[in-house]
């Protein structure tokens, strides 16, 4: 019996090592997390512009040198390379004043190489309209647009369009732009300022004190600072009669002291910046926050985009009057934001309270990365973005299927957490508690805003009545269950029905 053991061990370590062999000698890991199996023909994205080229990216082999990533980019590796023949990077050198490369700064050199590389390979096939799948070297998305002859007429970040595509290397792949794109290297103020269309927006950023907060890009503590901003042209504002930044402080009533929270002119920046930085594939029909505490409505059909549409009272939307995304200048980026055009002068809108079903569990910190979708697979949480767990609360297992969702966690009797809701209109709101299952064995106190529920969340717990609230400003919330007697504890969402 142990001479069988044996043999079939050593037969098991022979099929091992002939995979191993095999797998050396014909094939790599790519970044994408698949097996590929390089055709050793194929030259890299250097050998090509240095060899294959026809002397036409001499201009850009100057410029990969003498940058600090020549020896990244001539090596294996899975890329998307975006470059210009030396035409137009002589017409892009007489824009910025110089004669070549060598009438840069080193830091912009680098920035342009890390701007015309993405981290993962993409044939032209793969591009859709908005932001490719993954970010450049610099930390930044290039969005892709179709014009009218589809493929062929393919724009990157609004002002380069690519002339020739998808030439494979055996580090990627090549496309070819008329000129480069420029790189993203100022905030929202100075973005807005360069594209020189936005003069009375970013006077009133200057005025309310805003441009530090809209430049900023970490706090602190080392966070990233992301925004969406929605941004009107000068022509917007002059088709509603306001020419110049004045005749915006008067429209608004907005007084003297801008950089007041409370002024008017200032709430009114602020009501133009959502945190978060949102791409137009991302955008639904859905109720954002602003930083200035007021929401805006996004109504997402086949005809574009809507903002702050009114329901008649027949509770139908109203869509004529309502302001618009123009779908031509969408996903601008400056540093730490997208900045998306309106069509509309975007004033504070007021909306009466909606029923809202928070799917507490449908973050992405539980739903796609933290929690596990496979049943009964273990994982631990500490703390994540929305949520903060202690006193040994053990998210489960995330159960999903075609109908239903919820996440399964033991809550002991020490334990506890805690929610942040998404946006909430101001109102009044009886608020309930819905489990997703009936395995449910713990007793819960409910808090919302610190303030204690009289009701208990106990067994079965499918529908359990929280409380009447009433909410003075538009915001998110915190929704904490604290234990009573521990258990198992079934999550799945909150109700807020607003109370006529």
């Amino acid at each position: 019996m142990n001479r069988m053991a044996k043999k079939i061990r050593a037969f098991r370590v022979a099929c091992l090592g002939l995979m191993l062999a095999l797998f050396i000698f014909t094939g790599c890991d790519n970044d994408n997390g698949g097996a590929v199996f390089e055709d050793t023909k194929l030259r890299t994205v250097t050998e090509y512009f240095e060899n294959e080229g026809n002397g036409e990216f001499s201009e850009w082999t100057k410029l990969l040198r003498a940058s600090k990533y020549y020896g990244l980019l001539a090596a294996r590796g899975n890329y998307t390379f975006l470059a210009c023949k030396n035409d137009a990077m002589e017409a892009f050198y007489s824009e910025l004043g110089v004669s070549g490369v060598d009438g840069l700064e080193k830091d912009y050199v680098d920035l342009l190489v890390r701007t015309h590389t993405v981290m993962t390979g993409f044939e032209s096939f793969s591009f859709r309209q908005g932001p490719m799948s993954d970010t450049t070297m610099n930390g930044n998305k290039l969005v892709v647009a179709f014009g009218s002859e589809g493929l062929n007429g393919l724009k990157v970040n609004q002002k380069s369009t690519i002339l020739e595509r998808d030439i494979e290397c055996s580090n990627g792949f090549l496309h070819i732009l008329d000129r480069p794109v420029e790189p993203i290297s100022k905030g929202v103020h100075g973005t807005l300022k360069d594209l020189g269309k936005y003069g009375i927006l970013t006077e009133a950023i200057e005025k309310t004190g805003l441009i530090d907060t809209l430049e900023l890009e970490t706090t602190e503590k080392g966070t990233r600072v992301l925004y969406t901003v929605l941004a009107e042209p000068d022509e917007v504002y002059k088709a509603k009669g306001i020419e110049d930044f004045a005749g915006l402080v008067e429209k608004l009533g907005a007084g003297n002291d801008y950089t007041s929270r409370d002024n008017k002119l200032n709430r009114f920046v602020r009501n133009h910046v959502i945190s978060g930085k949102l791409f137009s594939d991302r955008f639904k029909t859905d109720i954002l926050l602003t930083v200035g505490s007021s929401m805006v409505k996004m109504i997402k059909n086949s005809d574009g985009y809507f903002i702050n549409t009114q329901i008649d009272d027949f509770g139908n939307e109203v869509f004529e009057g309502a302001n618009t995304l123009d779908v031509y200048n969408l996903d601008m980026q400056s540093k730490n934001a997208t900045i998306h055009d309106v069509k509309d002068v975007l004033f504070e809108a007021e909306f009466d309270p909606i029923l809202v079903e928070d799917d507490i569990i449908a973050v992405p910190e539980l739903y796609g990365f933290q929690v596990a979708s496979n049943d009964q697979e273990v994982v631990y949480v500490d703390k994540v973005e929305r949520w903060r767990a202690k006193g040994y609360t053990q998210f489960v297992y995330m159960y999903r299927n075609n109908s239903s969702d919820h996440l399964n966690c033991y809550v002991a009797e020490s334990g506890w957490f805690e929610y942040t809701t998404r946006p909430i209109l101001k109102g009044t709101y009886d608020i309930s508690f819905r489990s997703g299952s009936g395995n449910f064995r713990a007793t819960m106190s409910a808090w919302i805003d610190g303030q204690r529920s009289e009701n208990l969340v106990y067994p079965p717990a499918w529908n359990v009545p929280i409380g009447r609230y009433t909410f003075t400003e538009n915001g998110r919330h915190k929704f904490m269950l604290k234990s009573v007697a521990g258990g198992r504890l079934s999550l799945d969402r909150l109700v807020f029905k607003p109370v006529k």
